[in-house]
């Protein structure tokens, strides 16, 4: 016997092996002695007695006397650094314990197809030369269903840690009742994952070198400081995700998977019916974004601050935070609805002025796609950032203006609360032409003149009276002259037109509404307009 570079007993082939040897025999299961000895080994795999093939270059011929002596059903098995010459074909496999294929080396194309794994799973660095599929595979926990407490990453049932695979890497169908681990995987070709996994997905450090479509129903998604060369879809429900660091070659999308997730092979198959989510976004932090594409998703408690090309991301339908109460002129006031950002709402709380910038970020990213009533919730919200106290950028006499500004119609997008004020402005100017404005009744004309007494030229002069306003404050408020003041306020400010009998007092009042009211009658226009307006 000889020990292995591994430490464990090695096969005697005399051309050289690391296989691990059958138990009462000298050789491996490539490398039987005799015709006898391959019949014995045969047995001993049907009667469950060997379950350590560590280190065995499995031949066409050995692969096929495991396949037939085991029946496609194994209890533990280890496959640590073997080596499949001509591909491997495991479907239909039932693996009843803990199964290891840490370093195994598969030159041809590999199926995992429709196998059931019953423990603890390990392809850690293993190596995949062509294409590789686990379609309709489920992977169990001691025959267990980890939904409500997911594993930590410390111990996952299915470890794909550090795999390679130089060609198409394919679940489909796939469920994994605790954590699935694919952390380190590098792909050369295209990557194509339709699963549900109990336990959280591990995607950390994942390099993809073609095309990537992922769905997935999991509690959590981790794809910190992976990079996806190509397009890539990930197509999500009921998950938490995070992608710190992440890197997007090309056009991709992320998005919430609106149905349900059937995969028969499941042992729970009315576990995929539940109710259905968005997913949610928890970090992105120095992430390029201008790749992306969001499709309802939930970022109510996602930090902009550290994300990359903000101003060129793409969303549609996506869930932002509530608003808080505001305040004006230190009153308590209630939240306008509209999209916050968490980066507003954070604690400790951000920079007013960095926050005022990514609001900024997200109306551009709008209005470039010409959805700028959109855009109008991130206006608002740069707007409310620049009027705060702690907002550096903002000079005291820039921030009345916005105080202004806000109460008067909400930085020019709350219609209605131009028009109330307008309502207000036009109530109180009736009122105070009524009260000052009105004369008595209209000037009457006078006509002075001197008659000659003998023939000559007559000189007369038409004067007019001077409006006066006499009557008892009292006798100011009537029907008539309230009707009287409002058509002059109507004439003066709606249809611009002058010469009005008034007041001295009155003149002035008419000045100040013709220039206030049509302001606000602006304002509401604008307001208007800018929820309305499509491109």
């Amino acid at each position: 016997m000889t020990l292995s570079p591994a430490g464990r007993l090695g096969c005697t082939y005399p051309l050289g092996c690391d296989g691990a040897v059958v138990p009462t025999r000298r050789r491996c299961l490539a490398h039987p002695a005799t015709s006898a000895e391959r019949f014995s080994v045969r047995t001993a795999i049907v009667l469950g007695l060997v379950h350590d093939f560590r280190g065995v270059p499995f031949t066409a011929e050995a692969f096929a006397d495991l396949r037939d002596a085991s029946s496609a059903a194994l209890r533990s098995a280890e496959f640590d650094d073997a080596t499949f010459g001509e591909g491997a074909d495991f479907d239909g496999f039932e693996f009843t314990g803990k199964t290891s294929f840490k370093g195994a080396r598969f030159h041809g194309r590999a199926s995992f197809e429709n196998v059931r794994f019953f423990g603890e799973v390990s392809f850690v660095d293993a190596s995949f030369a062509g294409s590789c599929s686990f379609d309709g595979s489920t992977f169990h926990y001691d025959g267990t269903v980890f939904a409500s407490q997911p594993r930590t990453v410390d111990r996952p049932s299915a470890d794909f840690a550090r795999v390679a695979c130089a060609g198409h890497l394919s679940f489909r169908g796939v469920w994994v009742a605790a954590d699935w681990n694919l952390s380190g995987a590098r792909i050369d070709g295209s990557v194509t994952v339709t699963a549900r996994c109990e336990g959280s997905v591990i995607l950390r450090d994942v390099r993809v070198s073609m095309s990537t479509w992922i769905t997935l129903n999991a509690p959590h998604v981790d794809c910190r400081d992976s990079a996806f060369d190509r397009s890539s879809t990930l197509r999500l429900s009921n998950a938490t995700l995070t992608f710190d660091n992440a890197m997007f070659g090309a056009r991709s999308s992320v998005a919430h998977h609106p149905g349900t997730l059937t995969l028969p092979r499941a042992p729970d198959p009315g576990a995929a019916t539940r109710a259905n989510v968005r997913p949610r976004v928890v970090s992105m932090r120095h992430v390029d974004v201008s790749p992306l594409l969001f499709v309802e998703l939930d970022l109510r408690t996602c930090l902009f601050a550290d994300v990359h090309n903000l101003d060129q991301l793409r969303f549609r339908s996506c869930r932002f935070e509530e608003p808080s109460p505001g305040r004006f002129l230190g009153m308590r006031t209630r939240p306008v609805r509209r999209r916050v950002i968490a980066d507003e709402v954070a604690s400790p709380r951000v920079e007013p002025s960095s926050v005022a910038a990514l609001y900024r970020q997200l109306r551009k990213a709008l209005e470039e796609g010409k959805n700028e009533p959109g855009a109008s919730d991130f206006y608002y919200g740069e707007m409310e950032m620049r009027r705060l106290p702690e907002a550096t950028e903002t000079t005291p006499a820039e921030r009345f203006l916005l105080h202004v500004y806000w109460g008067l119609s909400g930085y020019g997008m709350r219609a209605m609360r131009a028009l109330g004020w307008l309502l207000v402005a036009v109530t109180a100017t009736v009122a105070l032409m009524m009260g000052l404005g009105l004369p008595d009744s209209d000037p009457q004309q006078i006509v002075t003149g001197t008659l000659p007494s003998a023939r000559g030229r007559v000189v007369l002069r038409v004067d007019s009276s001077e409006p006066e306003l006499t009557l008892a404050v009292h006798d100011r408020f009537s029907a008539q002259r309230a009707n009287s003041a409002l058509r002059i306020v109507l004439n003066s400010v709606v249809f611009r037109s002058s010469g009005q009998n008034l007041t001295p007092a009155g003149a002035y009042i008419e000045m100040v509404s013709r220039f206030a009211e049509p302001l606000l009658i602006t304002l509401a226009a604008l307001a208007v307009l800018g929820r309305i307006k499509r491109g």
